[in-house]
């Protein structure tokens, strides 16, 4: 196969990335949770809560912490109590600072992608 081949078959092939505005975000049990990545390594709960909570009640953070060091993994969750509200922060702090770290931010669950 020539690298023209190649080229023209990854492009057929769906991308594992999801296009983010056609996600369409799942409740968790209690809440609508995010995913919160790029989180600096010495990040703590609250943290997220006071970014986060600018945009709506927030239920519940978890930093991901590193048992041997106690510093932040680079990711953690954040719950609201309404889908607004973690729509909100999904749409503003995606790309935001927190601690000069730029981080990334998501629906931690969504329903997978209709294959047409």
């Amino acid at each position: 196969m020539d690298a023209r081949a190649g080229a023209a078959a990854a492009e057929a092939r769906p991308s594992p990335v999801t296009d983010r505005a056609t996600v369409v975000p799942c409740k968790s049990v209690e809440g609508w949770v995010v995913f919160v990545s790029g989180v600096h390594e010495e990040a703590a709960d609250d943290d997220l809560i006071d970014l986060f909570g600018e945009h709506g009640q927030v239920l519940g953070v978890t930093v991901s912490l590193d048992r041997e060091t106690g510093l932040s993994k680079g990711y953690g969750l954040v719950e609201f109590e309404t889908k607004e509200a973690a729509s909100a922060a999904v749409a503003a702090l995606d790309g935001a600072n927190l601690l000069g770290k730029e981080i990334g931010v998501t629906w931690a669950f969504a329903q997978p992608p209709t294959r047409a």
